[in-house]
């Protein structure tokens, strides 16, 4: 090959090269910006489209819907027959997530209000729908429903305190499980001063509070009124757990699996003498799976000041004269609610 026929190849080839990447990325581009949708109109629409769902039961949906929005062909009843499929699935979607997450409620208003719990879940959806796409998130607007529906439905109290239980146990089950207690730090509650000295709480480890007339049922129901868990997953009868009251003298309520053979209210003022000091429900993560365990009022105000970073001496100080530590402590290690012994100076480390 020649000098003159290498230039010319190489030079034809360039050309070639360079108007065939124009010929290719031109004509996308201008077709892309000629079909770049109109985003505004595009969340207007979509927001519309949310209206339409919903839309109170007497309201014409085909009236808020979207400009243009129609049927696909062949929907026997058009617009408004697709339209309530949406409806009708979007209602289906809201009760099966709030039910797994208010497993106990949803089966104790089974038994009281047939077809309230769906009734529930979906005035929920259409209040406050889910705006995450992990419907794991959504789910805490049902508490304030039930609180409103006390006042203006009389709906009974301890399904509101319930619920509020239920939720903080969802909650702990997604969050990530913490490190195991700190054996080692132990050895600083025989060396040190109770001044000197911190117990942090193991993370995940809250309480909710529990109105007394509530107690007895919200207990019950905790303890007995358990839908069968998941396939695969461990259950237990409810002869094989005893009721959240008794569970303070040495076991914990796994309140996760248990079956549902009991009503929590008809039976709960069986057991109102031995729930009469107990003031919230704790609940802590035990591996994959959350635990539930009777607070009396005296254990909740010195949790209280350990989950504030009060000292342990100033702890012991203002704890009631009934609360054992001895006892406490020894129910804390067994069951994790404890993350260490520190040193009070060395609280702001890190």
């Amino acid at each position: 090959m020649t000098p003159s026929n290498m230039t010319r190849d190489a030079s034809t080839s360039s050309t070639s090269s360079t108007s065939s990447s124009f010929q290719a990325d031109d004509p996308a581009a201008v077709i892309g910006e000629r079909q770049r949708p109109d985003l505004a109109a595009l969340a207007d629409d979509q927001q519309r489209f949310m209206a339409v769902l919903r839309a109170g039961p007497r309201e014409d949906l085909r009236a808020v819907a979207p400009q243009g929005l129609s049927a696909l062909p062949g929907v026997r009843g058009g617009l408004a027959r697709a339209l309530t499929a949406y409806r009708l699935n979007a209602c289906a979607l809201a009760e099966r997530s709030l039910a797994a997450v208010y497993l106990r409620l949803q089966a104790c208003l089974a038994d009281e209000q047939p077809g309230g719990f769906a009734a529930l879940a979906w005035s929920c959806w259409r209040r406050a729908g889910p705006v995450e796409a992990d419907l794991a998130e959504w789910g805490e607007g049902l508490i304030d429903a039930l609180a409103e529906s006390e006042v203006t439905q009389g709906s009974p109290a301890w399904w509101t305190d319930l619920a509020r239980v239920e939720w903080a146990w969802h909650v702990c089950e997604q969050q990530v499980t913490g490190s195991a207690f700190d054996m080692t730090s132990l050895s600083l509650l025989s060396c040190e001063e109770p001044d000197r000295l911190r117990l942090q709480l193991a993370d995940g480890v809250q309480w909710v509070t529990v109105r007394e007339a509530t107690v007895s049922s919200v207990l019950h129901a905790l303890a007995l009124n358990e839908p069968a868990g998941p396939q695969g997953r461990a259950r237990a009868t409810g002869q094989d757990i005893e009721l959240a009251s008794q569970a303070r003298d040495g076991d914990a309520v796994d309140i996760s699996h248990a079956n549902a053979n009991a009503d929590a209210g008809a039976d709960a003022d069986a057991d109102a003498d031995a729930s009469t000091d107990i003031r919230a429900v704790l609940i802590w993560r035990d591996g994959w799976r959350a635990l539930a365990w009777p607070l009396s009022g005296a254990e909740m105000r010195w949790m209280a000041s350990l989950q504030r970073g009060d000292r342990l001496g100033d702890a012991l100080t203002q704890a009631d004269a009934d609360f054992d530590f001895s006892a406490w402590l020894t129910a804390a290690l067994q069951h994790g609610w404890l993350a260490a012994v520190v040193r009070a100076d060395a609280r702001d480390e890190s």
